[in-house]
């Protein structure tokens, strides 16, 4: 269970933060922070794997400030507004993952999962000018998140839905929740850059995730 830390500038925003996380059962909220100003205070103590923040004003929020001085144990996923140059600002300040404020949630849950397993997320035009590549045909997100490792209860599901099973009858299976099932093939389609479940079992089995 990965325990989650929720910042946002406003109520409607956290709340939607929340709904977001609340559906898959691999995450649990221990702290819910708003305004954002508050979150260092709110850190003190606790006993926090993630945070995950949205930032409005990226000139007034201190990583440093906000983390204290020991930058924290948990892992921070940022969803800010910024620019490629300033990405790796905030990775230099103790972030592991830096969205943008509209990234979708499956990329927002797949980035809590990375940094989770000590991995670093980035969208794929920052990765790339962070290496010194051309970034004009880059796609959204590099592999920092495609090539995130299954958790085991992913590939759990991705040998399932080998043997040709349909959500309802993993849910079962597994003794969990349909709407689980559906989160956590979303998140398997994401890592595994597939569109189908055709395509993420062939991607599995040529990488070895599973054996047909």
């Amino acid at each position: 269970m990965i325990r989650l830390a929720l910042a946002a500038p406003t109520v409607m925003l956290l709340a939607g933060l929340e709904a977001l996380v609340a559906r898959d059962g691999a995450f649990t909220i221990v702290e819910r922070v708003h305004p954002i100003d508050g979150l260092g205070e709110a850190l003190e103590g606790a006993d926090v794997d993630v945070v995950v923040a949205v930032v409005d004003d990226a000139r007034r929020f201190r990583m440093p400030d906000a983390l204290g001085d020991d930058a924290s144990a948990a892992r921070w996923v940022l969803m800010v507004d910024a620019e490629n140059g300033s990405v790796g600002e905030w990775l230099r300040r103790g972030a592991r993952a830096v969205l943008p404020r509209d990234a979708e949630g499956r990329e927002i849950l797949a980035a809590i999962e990375a940094v989770d397993a000590g991995l670093s997320v980035v969208p794929a035009a920052s990765a790339l000018t962070l290496a010194g590549a051309s970034a004009r045909t880059a796609p959204r997100y590099t592999s920092a998140v495609a090539t995130t490792p299954l958790s085991p209860r992913e590939r759990e599901i991705l040998a399932l839905l080998a043997e040709g099973m349909g959500n309802k009858i993993v849910a079962a299976r597994l003794g969990i929740s349909e709407h689980t099932v559906k989160t956590h093939v979303a998140s398997v389609f994401h890592k595994l850059g597939a569109d189908t479940r055709a395509e993420a079992v062939a991607i599995g089995a040529r990488s070895g995730l599973i054996l047909l």
